[in-house]
This record gives structure tokens, sequence and C-alpha cells, in this order.
């Protein structure tokens, strides 16, 4: 485990790997997600990162955990994209005003979602997931063409605050 009192950065390079206590030391601040193309990193427990965590390539896999970015600056999660993204739970704090993208999928697919906040918004933390396939609610009787629709669910669950939200949404798949 890193422990100091200087605040300083974990970086991920190279190949697969599990995290082992790095992330828990109390000076850690940022994290930088750096793997070889198509290589995964898989928390061994939830895991807060209090600054910026940026996502250049590779995959992090949270499992039965969750990886939380507890800044609620907008852009405290940098990067994002097929090549690197979260396949698991991802915990945001936010703010009103402010818009958050979270960079999460699956094994299959990258399917971010994006929300932006009214000022009215009271300030929280919010999870965000997605698995494939349909809704296990979505039935022959909800009128909706099973194979005409998007075969994704974005799961989002509040954690605290958000006791009076407006938002806009944005799901891509």
């Amino acid at each position: 485990v890193l422990q100091g009192t200087n605040l300083y950065n974990v970086e991920y390079i190279g190949n697969s790997k599990s995290t082992d206590g790095e992330l828990s030391g109390a000076g850690v601040r940022d994290m930088t997600l750096n793997l070889n193309g198509g290589q995964i990193l898989t928390l061994d427990a939830n895991r807060t990162v209090p600054g910026t965590l940026t996502l250049t390539r590779g995959l992090i896999a949270t499992n039965n955990f969750t990886l939380n970015v507890s800044s609620a600056t907008s852009g405290s999660i940098s990067g994002g994209s097929s090549a690197s993204y979260i396949i698991g739970k991802l915990q945001r704090s936010v703010a009103a005003g402010s818009a958050y993208t979270f960079p999460v999928g699956t094994a299959t697919a990258f399917a971010p979602v994006s929300l932006s906040f009214g000022s009215g918004t009271a300030a929280g933390s919010l999870t965000v997931s997605t698995t494939d396939g349909d809704h296990p609610s979505l039935s022959s009787a909800s009128n909706i063409n099973p194979s005409k629709s998007v075969n994704r669910t974005w799961n989002l669950s509040v954690n605290s605050g958000l006791t009076t939200p407006t938002y806009s949404a944005n799901f891509s798949w």
C-alpha cells in the first residue's frame, strides 16, 4: 500500500493487472490508465480516485466492486473511448449546473452516459453501469418490438443528495 503525506498519482502501464491496495493510500490523488491495447485492470475492492481519472488505453473491470471518482469537477474524468472505459459500476460526485460523462460499457461495447444537471439540482453522488440486452421488464405486452430496441440497459443509482434533480441525459450505444 502506498502511503504518504504528499499527493501522488498512480499510473497503470503495460499488461493486464489487478489493483493491490495502491489506490487506498492516504496520499493518492490521480490515476492514469495506459495499458497495452485490450488489456484490463481488475479492481480487487471498492476503490476511490479523489482527483482525476485519465483513461488513455485499456479497460477497468470493477466486477462486484465500484470505482468512485469523488471530485465533483466535471473534468475529473478525462479520456474515455471505445479503447478505454469502465466495465461495471462507476460512481461520481456531481454538482448543480455541471455536465458529466460516465464512460461505461460492457466487455462487448462502449456505452457511455452523459448527464447535464440544472442549476437547481442538489449536489450528490450517482453510480452508473450498463448491461447487454433488453431490460427484463420488456415484454410482448409493452408495445416495444424487441428486435428494434437498443438491446442495452443502463442503471443509474443515487448514492446521496440529488434530492431535486433536473437534468438532461444522453445514452450512447
